[in-house]
């Protein structure tokens, strides 16, 4: 059954995609042991990083963020000991109304933390344990300081949820959406639109979807639909965004300046996304505009 889902299209799809059948799967197979060893040498070094990054950046982290105290807030700056948001709320910050770079080191602070323990460290230890046992499977997170765009940055950040989405919502819309062909950034920004928010919405969905046992029908989707609604709404409004000016800006020249520019704002906007679905389940969105507003100075 497991092999069936893998290698067939998607149920929805009578077009003409591409599909991803038992060919590519038997790729990621060692076929001699001259490949088995390279791939369990490779193995065992992305577990050996994964182990190094892991014990740095909680020392980092810490020292840093860790330590920090509700009496630091609106006290003179004492240390390194910053608040975050998987620390403090977004309602305690706007109780206490510290300093607005507090807001911004919080955001800044939640977003790396996620990036590195949620993302790249247990996943590049999966990918790690697989090429121990022979399987070539691509590195999860992939020189994200590289991206040109949000989609190439989500693509190079989470490669394995970014190929789903594209697999199994983005590509059937995308031909579905053949009414457009007169429009192509239209079409190509719809697409990214509707199989972000949707197909992000969904999966996210069925992974949770034992909080509707424990909490109940109503309180769980609660919980999985509304509260988190607005996040996947902003994600697919910049996926959108980005991929109508990638058609727009394909023939500029690249520059370093650009490029820099680039990568700052790509940045800022993933910490905002994850700060948006920060706390879902606790903050209302009163206390999120808030907390952004006072992000500039505005109370």
């Amino acid at each position: 059954l497991l092999r069936l889902v893998l290698t067939s299209s998607p149920f929805w799809n009578q077009s003409e995609i591409p599909l991803k059948g038992n060919m590519e799967l038997k790729a990621l197979n060692a076929l001699d042991p001259s490949a088995l060893a390279q791939d369990q040498l490779s193995g065992l070094k992305l577990l050996f990083w994964m182990a190094v990054l892991k014990k740095c950046f909680t020392v980092v982290f810490l020292n840093i963020y860790a330590d920090s105290t509700l009496e630091h807030l609106g006290r003179e700056y004492q240390g390194l000991g910053l608040p975050d948001l998987d620390t403090y709320s977004m309602s305690l910050f706007n109780e206490l109304h510290p300093p607005f770079y507090y807001l911004w080191l919080g955001m800044l602070g939640r977003s790396a933390r996620f990036f590195f323990f949620d993302v790249i460290i247990p996943f590049g230890s999966y990918v790690g344990v697989a090429r121990c046992c022979g399987f070539r499977l691509w590195r999860h997170t992939y020189r994200p300081l590289s991206s040109k765009d949000m989609n190439d940055f989500f693509g190079r950040v989470m490669f394995y949820y970014n190929t789903m989405i594209v697999d199994l919502f983005f590509m059937p819309l995308y031909f579905q959406l053949s009414w457009l062909r007169k429009r192509p950034r239209l079409r190509i920004s719809l697409a990214a639109f509707l199989s972000v928010a949707g197909g992000g919405l969904i999966f996210h969905v069925i992974r949770d979807s034992y909080e509707f046992i424990r909490l109940g029908i109503g309180p769980g989707a609660q919980v999985l639909l509304v509260a988190r609604g607005p996040y996947f709404i902003c994600f697919g409004l910049v996926s959108a965004t980005s991929a109508a000016l990638k058609l727009r800006s394909r023939n500029r020249p690249p520059t370093f300046a650009r490029h820099l520019a680039a990568l700052v704002s790509i940045l800022l906007i993933y910490s905002f996304l994850l700060s948006v679905v920060s706390q879902f389940r606790l903050v209302t969105l009163g206390d999120r505009f808030k907390f952004y507003l006072a992000m500039f100075g505005i109370k």
